[in-house]
Parts: C-alpha cells; structure tokens; sequence
C-alpha cells in the first residue's frame, strides 16, 4: 500500500465520520426542537400571553443547540465504532442488525452517562432502575438512527457506483464512434 492509497483511506474516513456527525447533528436540532415544543406546548398548554411564546422559542432554541451537539457527539461516536469495527468490510458488506445493535447500545449508554457526567456517580447506584425507560427509549431511537444512517449511505453509495458505470460505458461507446452528422468531418 502505498502513501497516497493510505492518506486517501484516513480522507475518506475523515470525510465519513463529518458526514455521520453532520447528518447527526441535523437530526439532533430538529428532533429536539421538535420534542421541545411539543412537551412545552402539552405542559404549560396554548396562552396567548406574549411573554409566553418568547419563553417557548427561548426552550425550542436551547434544546435544539442541546441535542444538535448531542446529535453531532453521537453520529461521530458511531461512526468511529463503525470505522474500528469494521473497518475491513465495504459499506455494502455491513449488517443492517449490527449496525442497528451498535445504535441501540450507544444510544442506551445515553442516559448514564448522561446521568454520571450532570450529576455524579450518585443517582446511578440510588436509582438505577429508574433509567431503564429512558435507557428503552434511547436505544430505539439510537437503533432507527444507525441503521437509517446505514441504509441512506448504502443507498448513496449505490447510485455513486451507477453513475460511475453509466459515464464509463458512455466514454468507452464513443471512443469508437463517429460522428455522421452533416457537417462532420
């Protein structure tokens, strides 16, 4: 292997994992903002108060910066589990249930360590069985979120390889092709 394949390997990992964390990061601002505005609005209820929707939009907007980094840490994180784990297989060779295994374990982790980062080591052993629902919750939604994040990639991948072919077998038919139009030469 030489020096230019192995730097094109780390580029295009690099260039994996941003997209793993963008693609997080987006997910995480709208979800959150979404999840914040719906518990908001169902908790305090609809006022036309005018101090009330600026309270609103001040919540939306720190949860969707809150769970866009979220977003970002997690899409980064599961890209670099992917890339250490299997780093020798092709983005089609990748088992949809692993990846979908690796999401729901990460996304489980969320909650404690969530939990130990916020408040210490404490409320884990006081009350570890009160984190299982969440720890359900995330591990779903960290679930769809892999294996969603592998099917598109695969699905991008795909169409990459299609265009490849299509404007190969377009060059090599008309290396050997004339042109008859009038005027031609």
């Amino acid at each position: 292997m030489t020096i230019a394949m192995l730097g094109e390997k780390i580029r295009a990992k690099i260039r994996g994992l941003l997209g793993l964390g963008l693609v997080g990061g987006v997910l995480g601002l709208f979800g959150g903002a979404i999840w914040s505005l719906v518990s908001t609005l169902l908790r305090l209820g609809f006022f036309v108060d005018s101090g009330f929707w600026s309270y609103v939009a001040d919540r939306v907007l720190g949860a969707a910066i809150i769970w866009g980094m979220v977003g970002v840490f997690t899409g980064s994180g599961f890209g670099t589990l992917l890339a250490v784990m299997d780093s020798r297989r092709s983005l089609d060779e990748l088992p949809l249930w692993r990846m979908a295994l690796f999401g729901a374990i990460a996304g489980a982790a969320f909650e404690p360590v969530y939990v130990l980062v916020r408040f210490g080591v404490g409320p884990l052993l006081a009350s570890p069985l009160q984190m299982l629902p969440y720890m359900g919750i995330f591990g779903t939604l960290g679930a769809m979120l892999t294996s969603s994040l592998v099917v598109m990639a695969q699905r991008v991948h795909r169409a990459e390889l299609s265009a490849v072919q299509e404007v190969t077998a377009f060059l090599e038919g008309a290396e050997g092709v004339r042109d008859e139009s009038p005027g031609a030469t």
